[in-house]
């Protein structure tokens, strides 16, 4: 799994040409996603390189990752773009939550953050997002505070796994959000998790079974 900057700046166009086509890249992360306009920009310049190196359309997989107030209150429309969509509903599974622009203060226990967590959730489930991701636990030399009360909250939520940064995260976060049923849909982890970029876990490899 990859990740690119936005495609409004100056690298976001170079980190598609640089990772699209490359062995072993199923999806990208895509950041600051706003609406469901920002998606349909991501599909087509994702789908143009596609067709040039020969792979099948629809072929790279999305994660949205919310960052901003505008994209929480836009979670649910992110997930229905209009035709011309390249890729299949199946092809953008998930939706992760960042920061957003709120201006609140963080706090270990983030009860500043709880509406937005919350609320873009809500818009990922009745989008039909199966696997939403909670945001990052920042503070990576805090090795008690991530699976503390905030990761369990997190599962009890409703989300399904959260993005990493740091490969001693990824043992906790299989085990906090293991689904409690086999029948239960299981989401996995990053293929590559033990190696950079340490951007997401959830139980196992990236891609879901039923």
């Amino acid at each position: 799994m990859g990740a690119a900057n936005a495609l409004d700046t100056d690298f976001g166009e170079a980190d598609l040409d640089a990772v699209i086509g490359v062995p072993g890249i199923a999806g990208l992360f895509v950041p600051k996603v706003d609406s469901r306009d920002d998606v349909l920009r991501w599909d087509r310049a994702i789908a143009d390189l596609e067709a040039k190196r020969g792979l099948a359309s629809g072929a790279i997989k999305l994660v949205l990752s919310i960052e901003s107030a505008r994209g929480v209150l836009n979670a649910t429309t992110c997930r229905s773009p209009p035709s011309g969509w390249c890729r299949s509903p199946s092809a953008v599974p998930r939706m992760a939550i960042l920061n957003t622009d709120l201006g609140c203060a963080w706090s270990i226990d983030g009860p500043e953050m709880m509406h937005a967590r919350c609320h873009a959730l809500l818009g990922a489930r009745a989008a039909g997002f199966d696997t939403p991701l909670d945001g990052v636990f920042a503070d990576v030399r805090d090795a008690e505070g991530f699976p503390s009360a905030i990761t369990a909250l997190s599962r009890r939520l409703g989300y399904r796994g959260r993005k990493l940064i740091h490969p001693s995260q990824i043992e906790p976060c299989n085990r906090l959000y293991r689904p409690s049923e086999p029948s239960s849909t299981i989401t996995r982890g990053c293929s590559r998790c033990s190696t950079p970029p340490w951007r997401r876990a959830a139980p196992a490899r990236w891609w879901t079974a039923r």
